[in-house]
């Protein structure tokens, strides 16, 4: 019976999205990597970026934060705007439905937007002048030492938009829903002023996930990183080891979202039912 509510809500909250601010909205956050990428291309400055996939990856993390800031975290606020609560407080599980219904709604949008930006993204780099990039390094590459061949093959490997697309894709899926959860408990914490609390807790994370310390398992983007180079078998002979990513197997890394995305779902159901929220009536 309430999977039946949520996925009545889920309806009710899709058909309500599309509004042409919405889906305008949406739509520019999905094209502005590829833009960014073309202006690249456009600038000749791809030779300056090594590696495609942390770049690609970087815009798709910045597609599915600015998703979910839009749609997960007035999650209540906008049910008090709207002077809805009232109704929802008081029907049974109506509390939970909603909450979860518009998660979902989040979830979905985020990872819509995201696949979107991820595939016009590999099809810009597609037609990037890789052949020459690559044909240039190896030359340079054969008078230092054999190994910068295997290098090399590494790279040409993870630079192809097809292998790009399929490993970030999974971390697109995992990532939407534990950044979608976290938004979610971030918004109804702080109802009031969620989207800027949302955005502190974006840099402190973006942050935290790139030092070399245990609070990095913490943090969403850690676990997208590990998952998209794990796929790609991509090394780093450059950075020193355990900065960029691990030695725990791929596996670890989908359960650490999961966990993320199941513990914050939790919180926001106890908040949910443990605090009350007033409505403008009521003030």
């Amino acid at each position: 019976m309430i999977f039946r509510k949520i996925m009545a809500t889920l309806t009710f909250e899709f058909r309500r999205s599309l509004t042409k601010s919405r889906v305008s909205t949406s739509l520019v956050l999905a094209l502005f990597g590829p833009v960014m990428l073309a202006l690249i291309s456009v600038l000749n400055k791809w030779e300056e970026i090594p590696y495609p996939l942390m770049v690609i990856g970087i815009f798709q993390f910045l597609a599915i934060f600015l998703s979910v800031l839009l749609w997960a975290t007035p999650v209540v606020f906008s049910e008090l705007e709207g002077k809805t609560w009232t109704y929802i407080a008081i029907r049974p599980n109506g509390r939970l439905v909603s909450m979860v219904g518009k998660y979902l709604n989040a979830v979905f949008w985020a990872i819509l937007t995201s696949v979107i930006s991820l595939t016009l993204s590999c099809v810009v780099i597609s037609n990037f002048p890789w052949q020459s990039f690559e044909d240039e390094i190896p030359r340079n590459a054969r008078n230092i030492a054999e190994i910068k061949s295997d290098w090399m093959e590494m790279f040409a490997f993870s630079a192809d938009p097809v292998v790009i697309w399929w490993c970030l894709f999974p971390a697109i899926v995992f990532g939407s829903m534990a950044l979608s959860a976290i938004f979610v408990h971030v918004g109804l914490i702080t109802h009031k002023r969620g989207m800027v609390f949302a955005v502190i807790y974006a840099i402190v994370e973006t942050v935290f996930a790139f030092l070399p310390a245990i609070v990095r398992q913490f943090t969403v983007g850690f676990h997208m990183r590990n998952i998209a180079f794990k796929h790609s078998e991509f090394r780093f002979p450059d950075a020193p080891e355990g900065i960029l990513t691990d030695f725990s197997a791929i596996w670890v890394h989908y359960v650490g979202l999961i966990i993320i995305a199941l513990i914050h779902l939790g919180a926001s159901i106890y908040w949910l039912h443990s605090r009350e929220f007033i409505t403008a009536e009521e003030a």
